[in-house]
């Protein structure tokens, strides 16, 4: 037989099950996958010269021989297998790219049971990084050598956020190889693509603000004052340190505004949204002041002016993280707090969802431990903004007795340094050193009182936690609080207003009565879970006294702001500076003193003197403004409710039968012991409760008192939580 074996090669025999199947030899790409997908020659370098003209070095790859199961070579010299039957395309590269990371993604899952924790070595790992909006190149990431991170840019990513370890973007981070595909993805003719279709419910009304009127710039121009009115409107709101914001700059603001001006259409409705609120807020300071009476300064409604800052943050869209969202976002919060006169559940609510996209925003990391590069000048504003909007969320949540929505493990953030406007700009290359605490700057307010917000909001967490609150911690955070109140700055510490230097300015006078309430209410809320502790209980007893010292403080500094706002007094032109954040720790003084009444079974005739003046000058502070604002009013309800039970007589021992549940205290009736009268004498409310002395009478029944009468029962067992809700709902 002959020799057949030379004609192996040529003939074969076809499978039986597929008669008609032909095999093809496979032949190599010789080009690289950019310059199949443009039709261009390619030289078969690697990089290829097209490709390095162009710039897409990096992306330029040769597919692999699909007989020989060798990896692909890219640009960047990573190799990687394709699947043999894989059409070539860059689509379908990426493709086999992330069916790679879906297994290593099962992989992690499955073997993330046994991996160490990077806390127990000592060391920190950041898995965030930032993603940044399109033209963002990687010229504008700075890597931090502790922090890994990147910059994500790519057609498909349009927004720009900072996304956690737990985002789907984090693990590109660690595989670029599924982003160089992604890049190098031909971009696809609009023209040809078919429309998008909206949800239907991207035109609906806002969900915070609500339905808003269609926002021109020529109507923008309408609703403004006259350049000369903005001018005298804007100079008063940065001559006015207390209300001023600390993240606006003041030297780029000015540099925006003259452009605005200029060109109005060039600045965007973010910004804009910034400028009324900026008005709104001069406006209410004109008009404290007696500005309005002026005839060369035509003033706006304050009202109108807030809503259109809000018409121009809805189409500014606020929430696609444009620049300065935040920033507008926490203004338009601030004119808001300024503007009202109760307290507004709005307001938190705003501040909340600030806080989400401020996060979204990177605003919780220091701009130091980012991949993004930012500039000194945008570090420093950031750090002011980030501390603005904790400081108002710790506030707000204590009114309403609320968990702050920002954790302190959540962040990073330094606290912003004490400087001056004037001690930086956009153009600093390197920021100078933070002016010592002796330089009375008008940040040096905002950087102490950042430090005790971080006591702050641990007391906050420790006082709201369902768990049984350890002793030991409530000392330690009481030693902290003492120790920040003995370092803060000669400047800012508290002194009596009549005392007080004639150079001093009022916004110094404020501050100072802003840190003063800060630190008394923190040691208040700290100490107080244990006002209602068995007497007999030593243990306690240093608690009852630190609460009971700190409530008539806060009320002696009611007694004396009121005074001051009065007409001739020296706070008279800015009596719109204490907020209904701050009148609210007012109340819950209030509170503490009459439960620590109700409880003390022997209390000394000095110290039951003091405290029920101390009440009844509260209650008649809230009563005179009770036609102003419903919160005064239900104030001043709530005090004759407590003072009524105070002052009643009881007897000891009801009678068989008696329902005891709502009976009040055994206390004597004061009206009746001459030798306990205070030496500047009181006026103890009529047995009616109800508003006299010329004032529109609100009878109780407008506010059920029950449910605060019967709490006052059983002090023991008092929710003070309920009670925070009663006082700033009722």
């Amino acid at each position: 037989m002959a020799d057949m074996s030379q004609f192996t090669s040529v003939f074969y025999t076809h499978s039986s099950s597929d008669p008609t199947k032909v095999s093809k030899r496979s032949r190599m790409t010789l080009s690289c996958l950019n310059c199949r997908s443009r039709k261009l020659k390619c030289d078969r370098q690697l990089p290829c010269g097209a490709c390095a003209k162009r710039g897409d070095q990096v992306t330029c790859k040769f597919a692999p021989w699909a007989g020989s199961g060798a990896g692909a070579v890219s640009g960047n010299g990573i190799g990687i297998s394709a699947a043999r039957s894989a059409p070539p395309g860059q689509r379908q590269e990426a493709q086999i790219r992330l069916q790679r990371l879906e297994l290593m993604v099962q992989e992690l899952v499955s073997t993330s049971g046994s991996a160490s924790d990077p806390a127990q070595d000592g060391t920190l790992e950041d898995h965030g990084q930032w993603q940044a909006a399109p033209g963002e190149g990687p010229e504008s990431v700075a890597h931090n050598g502790s922090t890994p991170g990147s910059v994500v840019s790519s057609s498909t990513l349009v927004d720009r956020a900072y996304h956690g370890a737990t985002h789907w973007a984090a693990f590109l981070d660690h595989i670029r190889e599924i982003q160089d595909a992604l890049d190098a993805e031909p971009e696809i003719n609009m023209a040809d693509a078919s429309p998008i279709q909206q949800a239907p419910y991207q035109n609906s009304p806002d969900l915070l603000f609500g339905s808003t009127a269609p926002l021109t710039i020529q109507g923008i121009m309408r609703s403004l004052p006259s350049r000369q009115i903005s001018d005298r409107l804007v100079s008063l709101y940065f001559s006015s340190k207390f209300t001023a914001v600390p993240f606006i700059h003041v030297h780029q603001f000015q540099r925006q505004y003259e452009a605005f001006w200029k060109d109005p259409p060039s600045a965007s409705f973010i910004w804009i949204s910034i400028l009324f609120s900026i008005l709104c807020i001069a406006s209410v300071v004109a008009g404290a002041k007696g500005y309005e009476e002026s005839p060369h300064l035509e003033l706006r409604d304050p009202s109108f002016l807030m809503t259109k800052a809000v018409e121009s943050l809805v189409a500014g869209e606020y929430l696609t993280d444009k620049k300065y969202a935040i920033e507008a976002l926490l203004i338009h919060a601030h004119a808001r707090n300024i503007c009202s006169k109760n307290s507004d559940s709005v307001l938190w609510a705003t501040i909340g969802f600030t806080t989400r996209l401020a996060q979204r925003g990177g605003y919780h990391r220091d701009p130091t431990h980012l991949p993004q590069r930012f500039s000194p000048f945008e570090a420093e504003i950031r750090r002011r903004t980030w501390f603005f909007l904790r400081a108002l969320d710790l506030l707000l949540s204590y009114q309403l007795g609320m968990p702050p929505t920002i954790h302190d493990d959540g962040s990073d953030t330094k606290e912003p340094g004490n400087y001056s406007d004037d001690d930086f700009d956009e153009d600093t290359v390197v920021m100078p050193s933070p002016r010592p605490p002796i330089d009375p700057t008008p940040m040096l307010y905002h950087h102490t009182k950042s430090k005790i917000c971080h006591i702050l909001s641990r007391v906050l967490h420790h006082v709201l936690s369902m768990k049984r609150r350890q002793y030991h911690v409530t000392c330690t955070l009481n030693d902290e609080l003492h120790l920040w109140y003995a370092e803060v700055p000669a400047s800012l510490k508290i002194r009596p207003i009549r005392t007080t230097s004639f150079s001093d300015q009022n916004h110094t006078i404020m501050q100072r009565i802003v840190l003063e309430l800060v630190y008394r209410r923190t040691l208040c809320n700290l100490h107080r879970p244990f006002l209602g502790s068995g007497q007999d209980n030593g243990q306690y007893s240093l608690s009852r006294d630190i609460c009971r010292d700190s409530a008539l403080r806060l009320l002696d500094l009611h007694a004396e702001f009121d005074r001051e706002t009065q007409p001739g007094g020296r706070m008279y032109e800015d009596r719109y500076l204490l907020s209904s954040l701050g009148l609210h720790d007012f109340k819950v003084a209030a509170m503490v003193i009459c439960l620590d009444l109700n409880e003390s079974s022997q209390p000394s005739a000095g110290d039951r003197d003091r405290e029920i003046c101390a009440l009844q000058t509260a209650y008649n502070i809230w009563r005179a403004r009770a036609s102003e604002s419903h919160d005064a009013r239900r104030a001043s309800i709530a005090l004759g409710v407590m003072l009524g039970r105070l002052t009643k007589p009881t007897s000891k021992n009801p009678a068989p039968g008696e329902d005891t549940s709502t009976s009040a205290p055994v206390i004597m009736d004061i009206s009746s012991q001459s030798h306990l009268m205070p030496a500047t004498g009181y006026e103890v409310p009529p047995n009616d409760f109800t508003l006299v002395n010329g004032l529109s009478a609100y009878p109780l029944d407008l506010v059920d008192s029950r449910p605060l009468d019967s709490a006052l029962n059983d002090p023991a067992n008092l929710d003070w939580s309920y009670l925070d809700q009663y006082f700033a709902i009722n």
